[in-house]
């Protein structure tokens, strides 16, 4: 696969089955289906898809609150992940949303996260300690509009 032939688009709330199904095989505690759909049908709420070959093989979702925009999920289909899809998809996300501060949190064990949000300017910013299931903390990140 390559990333150029990838295409990103904006997520509506007919995307949520396929949201739905990626979470299901990228997160421990997956949101559920109607949890996706209440995303995707709210206000300040985006949601960003990758597409190959008409096929959603990933997906962001964002909250904007004044000049912040909060990165609530992003999530690869386990066969597409290491060809730099996710890094595609904060770029353009970054792009699109430039006036803005970003913040997230991410396990302090998912490495492959953290090398992502790091190569995209955010910074380890604070923690919260037993955030996650199984006492796993989170790592508060940042990339503020300079």
């Amino acid at each position: 696969m390559k990333r150029e032939d990838a295409i990103i688009k904006n997520l509506s709330l007919d995307d949520a089955q396929y949201v739905y199904s990626l979470e299901q095989g990228s997160f421990k505690i997956p949101w559920s289906r109607n949890s996706v759909e209440n995303f995707l049908k709210s206000e300040n709420k985006e949601g960003y898809g990758i597409i190959h070959e008409g096929s959603m093989v990933g997906y962001a979702l964002i909250s904007k609150l004044l000049d912040e925009i909060t990165i609530e999920r992003i999530a690869i289909d386990e066969k597409f992940r290491g060809y730099g899809l996710s890094t595609l998809l904060m770029n353009k996300i970054i792009e699109e949303n430039k006036e803005f501060n970003f913040t997230l949190e991410v396990s302090e064990k998912n490495k492959s996260a953290l090398c992502l949000y790091k190569s995209c300017g955010f910074k380890a910013e604070g923690q919260r300690k037993d955030y996650y299931a199984q006492g796993e903390n989170a790592i508060i990140m940042w990339r503020k509009i300079i």
